[in-house]
């Protein structure tokens, strides 16, 4: 692994602030970074405005939070004294970005996943767009902030159904983002909080493959159980009978 650089100047760190434009809301062409002074001391709703007013992002305050690129940590958040520190030992400058606050993206995301309507219409641009959903939805979990709220707000259940609705590339994009949620401890007990999702993966494993239905996706339903069989002591679980109870569940449906 390729260590961090260590700063030259270890009591502070130049941060070159702009915006990023998402799907979930801002949009347009963000500005040339523009040097920023971080006061560590100054209240967070000061701190975003006074970034927002610099760079000319079309945020409002109350709806943003400032990410630091380099780490993909929030100089906006709970903590967030710690995060500055550390990159004041570890950089000479850094990336500070103006974007949604990621509370407000993981509930739009969620609300988008979680919605009936997406399911069950068939049309090949509805399609398409879930699709693309939860293709992207991967890399948005790769953002912890994100990811504990889409976990939060029931992001586990609604993969889920996705996964028990959908089939070929959509199938085995959500089994991606399932299993890229579960790599947080509130995504992975969400799962043994709620049997149902434990015998939705064991039926995947026990699902009919054919030419044009991949053996992919049994795998990667196995493997998750693998996981979960492997963690759920962790949990003051019995890996082997909450794959027992899923297996009898499953049978008898």
């Amino acid at each position: 692994l390729n260590e961090l650089p260590i700063s030259a100047h270890p009591d502070r760190v130049t941060l070159l602030a702009s915006w990023k434009a998402d799907v979930d809301g801002a949009s347009g062409s963000p500005s040339t970074p523009v040097e920023y002074d971080f006061d560590i001391n100054l209240p967070t709703e000061e701190q975003i405005q006074a970034v927002i007013d610099l760079v000319g992002a079309p945020h409002e305050a109350s709806q943003a939070a400032l990410l630091v690129e380099e780490v993909n940590e929030y100089l906006s958040e709970p903590g967030f004294e710690g995060v500055y520190r550390s990159l004041c030992q570890k950089f000479d400058s850094a990336h500070l970005l103006v974007v949604t606050h990621p509370d407000i993206r993981a509930a739009r995301e969620y609300e988008r996943l979680s919605d009936p309507a997406l399911l069950d219409d068939s049309s090949p641009e509805a399609s398409r767009e879930l699709k693309m959903a939860v293709f992207q939805l991967k890399g948005k979990l790769a953002d912890g902030d994100f990811a504990d709220e889409f976990i939060n707000l029931g992001g586990m259940t609604a993969l889920m159904n996705i996964v028990s609705a959908t089939d070929g590339n959509t199938q085995s994009y959500a089994l991606n983002a399932l299993r890229a949620a579960m790599g947080y401890v509130t995504g992975i007990k969400e799962v043994f909080d709620d049997p149902a999702l434990v015998t939705q993966l064991f039926e995947l494993v026990e699902q009919d493959f054919s030419e044009e239905s991949s053996i992919t996706v049994p795998r990667s339903a196995l493997a998750l159980l693998i996981v979960l069989t492997a963690t759920a002591s962790n949990f003051g679980l019995d890996g082997f009978e909450l794959i027992t109870r899923a297996a009898v569940t499953a049978a008898e449906r």
